[in-house]
């Protein structure tokens, strides 16, 4: 905390930094107006994201005025003016929103084209489109969502209206600031604020999402933090759920967007770090909005506002463990963190949108630690998980290992909390449980009621024929290996080695022991005899893809 405030009492002895008409962080501009949210985030003891992009600058400012009132009378006045509204040369209400904006200079708003070029309309096109997105932004999260909305600032901005200001940015998408106090309480008080958006969202990534479409979730989300400080309460310490939910809710608004996907390597890199991690100007706190999309998944999108109501009175992971414990879901965070854990093993190519996340097929990949058989040893903070291949012969099985210690976490204990995998090759005893082929393990830890583990058996490579030779008696099969967790048909035709056709049919796949998906070949001709011994071929036809490979038979 002495870091964070001397790095903020730095930010308020330098005049040049500000929020006020921020700028384009071009190399030639010195002015006050190209001081831009950057240098707050910066000066708070953060950093930039790999893209240069800041996402949202809420919890920065938020964190600013977490420590305002340990202030000099003198400094307080210097750090409100660096928080201040934007001044804008006029404003206008649509609907409930009053729209503050310039007509000339850096900050006057424009629509861009996914080529950056400008469209027909000038600054009055985006400050409808401002006005129409906040509306429908307020309708849906209210009226469709049932959160409360944000508490009106007594006329601040001009009226009752709730404030919204557009300026040039630089390289953030918007930020949302609470101004003044409503309900005061030690922890959790709910105030009044305003949200500022970037002028044209030209820097966005990928091009498709320049421009209206940015503006679209960066409404989503910044609304929700006005809607999360006035109604709920601001918890600080506790930025990362804030986060969590507001990355969430663009894709609840807007899911053709997709803007989130860009954040989630964090998540599904780092897996070990603590799911409360935050980190000023980083990525871990969006990239966990995957959490939004399990629980609404799981138990309903309405989970979240319950855990909302909750946050009124505690903590964000306690308000989560009581409203999962209610009558609708049954749960707990402790039960929910650990499938959740699960879950993200099953991404990428392993995605199965129909039982895991619906969008998970453009998720990254966890990348399990590779080891060979034999005892592994390490330690994981409370909340968070590791994930190992573990090769044996030929093959491999995964083993999934979640801390879900949340006294832990609630007490903020920073302890790494140790463990051990114990390997054989026979089962031991009954502690000991089976994962593949001649392959036993056990976690050993002083404290099992606070760890989850899973398995998934021998993981075969794609195209993979087993068993080769297959010694063929026309009822055993063959199987051909395929990267899905997902039953899924085909088509599989075998042929001899001079490629005569003997087989050809539409087959549907089977779960191997591992969970993933494998075609079988019971080793008759489409005419139901037993093929004779020799070398085969076999294409399979699956989804988009086509194997192809050689099946060594021995007739019986």
């Amino acid at each position: 905390m002495k870091k964070l405030l001397s790095i903020i009492l730095y930010c308020i002895f330098v005049p040049a930094i500000t929020l006020v008409g921020v700028g384009r962080l071009h190399a030639q501009d010195h002015s006050q107006e190209s001081r831009s949210l950057r240098a707050l985030t910066v000066y708070l003891g953060g950093k930039d994201t790999q893209e240069g992009i800041i996402k949202c600058g809420f919890s920065t400012i938020a964190t600013a005025w977490s420590v305002r009132d340990t202030l000099r009378a003198d400094m307080k006045v210097n750090l409100d003016q660096v928080l201040q509204r934007p001044p804008t040369q006029a404003s206008i209400v649509i609907g409930s929103f009053r729209i503050h904006y310039d007509t000339v200079g850096i900050n006057t708003p424009v629509i861009l084209d996914s080529a950056r070029h400008p469209l027909p309309g000038g600054y009055r096109a985006f400050v409808d489109s401002v006005g129409a997105t906040a509306n429908y932004v307020l309708g849906y999260e209210t009226g469709v969502l049932g959160y409360l909305p944000p508490p009106p600032d007594n006329g601040a901005g001009g009226g009752n209206e709730y404030d919204i200001y557009i300026s040039n940015l630089g390289f953030s998408y918007g930020y949302t600031d609470p101004e003044t106090e409503v309900v005061h309480k030690p922890n959790g008080s709910t105030w009044t604020s305003f949200v500022v958006v970037d002028n044209d969202f030209e820097f966005v990534s990928p091009r498709r999402n320049i421009g209206l479409p940015a503006l679209r979730v960066t409404m989503a989300h910044e609304f929700h933090h006005a809607i999360q400080m006035g109604c709920y309460g601001y918890w600080s310490g506790h930025e990362y759920f804030y986060e969590i939910t507001s990355t969430w809710m663009e894709d609840v608004l807007y899911t053709e967007v997709n803007d989130y996907l860009q954040y989630l390597s964090a998540n599904f890199a780092r897996p070990e770090e603590p799911f409360t991690k935050f980190e000023m100007g980083g990525t871990i706190q969006y990239s966990r909005c995957v959490w939004g999309h399990y629980m609404s998944k799981k138990f309903g999108r309405d989970v979240m506002r319950q855990a909302w109501l909750e946050i009124q009175n505690v903590v964000p992971l306690q308000a989560m463990d009581n409203a999962l414990q209610t009558v609708p879901y049954a749960s707990s965070f402790r039960l929910a963190f650990a499938e959740w854990s699960k879950w993200n093993f099953f991404t990428g190519s392993r995605a199965d949108t129909a039982l895991y996340y619906p969008e998970g097929n453009s998720y990254p990949s966890v990348s399990p630690v590779v080891i060979g058989f034999g005892g592994i040893e390490g330690s994981l903070p409370f909340l968070s998980s590791r994930y190992y291949r573990v090769l044996i012969d030929q093959t491999s099985f995964t083993l999934g290992l979640t801390n879900i210690n949340l006294d832990a976490a609630l007490a903020n204990n920073t302890t790494q909390f140790p463990y051990r995998y114990l390997m054989s090759s026979q089962q031991l005893d009954n502690s000991y449980r089976r994962v593949a082929e001649g392959a036993y393990v056990k976690l050993d830890v002083p404290d099992r009621g606070n760890w989850y583990d899973w398995s998934l058996g021998s993981l075969i490579e794609q195209g993979v024929v087993f068993p080769n030779p297959f010694i063929v008696d026309g009822a055993k099969p063959v199987s051909i290996a395929v990267n899905s967790f997902t039953q899924t048909e085909g088509t599989l035709s075998v042929f001899t080695s001079s490629m005569d056709l003997v087989f050809s049919s539409s087959v549907r796949s089977t779960t191997h022991l591992s969970g993933q998906q494998v075609f079988t070949w019971n080793g008759r001709t489409i005419n139901g005899e037993i093929v004779r011994t020799g070398i085969y071929f076999f294409v399979l036809e699956v989804a988009d893809q086509v194997l192809q490979g050689k099946i060594a038979v021995v007739r019986k």
